[in-house]
């Protein structure tokens, strides 16, 4: 049976729109995967950039923190005070990277721990007379010797020289002086560095003090010592005990915490050595008669009031000390480190000779205000005297001479720990050479904890918080993060 000629006719061109459709629609499929795979490859092409970006700016940091290490005894970055500091640019692989650093706490700086001080305070005296603003540091006797104070150096008047070219140096750009425009002076000290008037504040070491309970146990023989000492509290009914040094014979302190009250003046002769040296170099040429060791040995039972390094004398009323006229009278006292924090605190660690003043806070037992002029003699050059720790005697005028120190080596300061008084004559007659009369605490370092930066070409920063143990030269702890 033949078709109708119409039904054929309508069904010509039927695919035709079926076609266009699946054309349009691979078309879409095509360009759609098209653009992917541009995508793709910028995605590929931006994340290989970024990464190399990643590895060049940690390429910086392992090189910063390399630079850090190799510098954790000189001067990179070395305390807060240093702000930030570029430690350098550096090519790796091509691309440029520049570091940063910036340490936010601790750190081996001088100015850590306690700032070096040199203070003339210009207090009144302990008893009651005011010093001469225009004389707190007087030399009366220009020989020509060299007396050198490194440290930071505040004075609050004027100098004064028996000579018109002075020799009292202080150390290369290291002293600041606040009031020397406001008070005459006679000469005018050499100072390597520089020399300035400004209104800085003043570095005061003044610690707490904890005073002693008990008194003090009584002196021992032992080792090869006359006699050893026992920390304590001492007051009038010990004077006994503190009159009996001979120039030829040799005593040893116990380290802990000694308080002087209605003793009068404790006058030194002999070899005395006071306190374990902890962190300080010993500097006289003869050893020690004993140790705490063997001081406690020599007591019954533990003593608790033994304990640490170092000694600190702590002066109340009627109390002073000094060191007689004589080649075989030698002093080295080196300074406290407390043994038991919880009991004494930490507030006296570095010092060695503390005066109570009116400003003072003290835990423990009752202590007096010290209430003499003069809180340490020195009467002729002869003697050795070595002081390791901070002095701090702001209500005290000093006499005292440019010891020539020759039972100690050479690099020995009278005053190694800082030394802050009312005024001060340094003696200097029959010395010659050169003095080295006072220098600042050393800082005890502590771990510092550093940031670096390194910024890439791109402008991208990656961060690391670095801790570094400076006295080990040693990362002890680091965390990084990136843009």
């Amino acid at each position: 049976m033949a078709r109708s000629p119409g039904v054929e006719s309508r069904d010509r061109g039927a695919v035709l729109p079926i076609a266009l459709v699946f054309v349009v629609v691979l078309s879409l499929v095509l360009i759609a995967l098209a653009r992917l795979t541009s995508t793709n490859l910028s995605v590929v092409s931006v994340t290989r950039d970024r990464t190399e970006d990643l590895y060049v700016r940690d390429a910086g940091i392992e090189i910063a923190i390399q630079a850090l290490l190799d510098d954790a005894a000189t001067t990179l970055c070395e305390n807060p005070s240093a702000g930030v500091e570029t430690v350098g640019t550096y090519d790796v692989n091509g691309a440029s990277v520049t570091v940063t650093c910036e340490t936010t706490a601790g750190g081996p700086g001088a100015s850590g721990g306690g700032a070096p001080v040199f203070v003339a305070t210009g207090y009144t005296y302990g008893n009651g007379s005011s010093p001469n603003r225009d004389e707190l540091v007087h030399v009366p006797n220009d020989k020509g010797t060299k007396i050198i104070v490194d440290a930071w150096a505040y004075n609050f008047g004027g100098f004064k020289f028996a000579g018109s070219d002075p020799e009292l140096e202080f150390g290369s750009d290291l002293l600041q002086h606040t009031d020397k425009c406001m008070q005459s002076s006679g000469g005018t000290p050499t100072v390597v560095g520089t020399w300035s008037c400004n209104s800085d504040p003043v570095p005061d070491p003044n610690p707490d003090a904890w005073i002693p309970t008990d008194d003090p146990a009584n002196p021992q023989s032992g080792g090869t010592c006359d006699l050893i000492f026992y920390p304590g509290r001492y007051d009038s009914d010990d004077k006994a005990k503190l009159a009996n040094f001979q120039s030829s014979d040799s005593y040893y302190f116990a380290s802990g915490v000694y308080y002087f009250e209605d003793v009068d003046e404790i006058q030194f002769e002999g070899l005395i050595h006071a306190g374990a040296p902890g962190g300080d170099t010993p500097e006289l040429l003869q050893p020690p008669c004993a140790d705490d060791a063997i001081a406690e040995s020599l007591v019954a039972g533990p003593n608790p009031e033994i304990n640490g390094s170092g000694v600190v004398f702590v002066f109340g009323r009627q109390a002073w000390m000094k060191v007689a006229s004589n080649p075989q009278n030698v002093v080295e006292m080196f300074s406290r480190q407390t043994g038991r924090a919880a009991t004494e605190g930490t507030a006296m660690d570095d010092h060695t000779l503390i005066t109570i003043t009116s400003a003072t806070t003290t835990t423990g037992a009752a202590a007096t205000v010290f209430d003499q002029e003069k809180g340490i003699i020195t009467s002729n050059p002869e003697a050795t005297m070595l002081l390791h720790g901070t002095v701090y005697m702001p209500t005290s005028h000093l006499e005292m001479w440019g010891l020539e120190n020759s039972q100690a080596s050479s690099s020995a300061f009278q005053f190694g720990g800082g030394l802050v008084f009312s005024s001060i004559e340094i003696g200097m007659d029959t010395v010659s050479g050169t003095v080295n009369f006072a220098a600042g605490p050393s800082a005890t370092p502590s771990p510092r904890t550093t940031v670096v930066v390194a910024m890439s070409g791109s402008g991208r920063e990656t961060t690391a918080v670095v801790t570094i143990d400076d006295t080990a030269g040693t990362l002890t702890g680091e965390s990084w993060f990136a843009e």
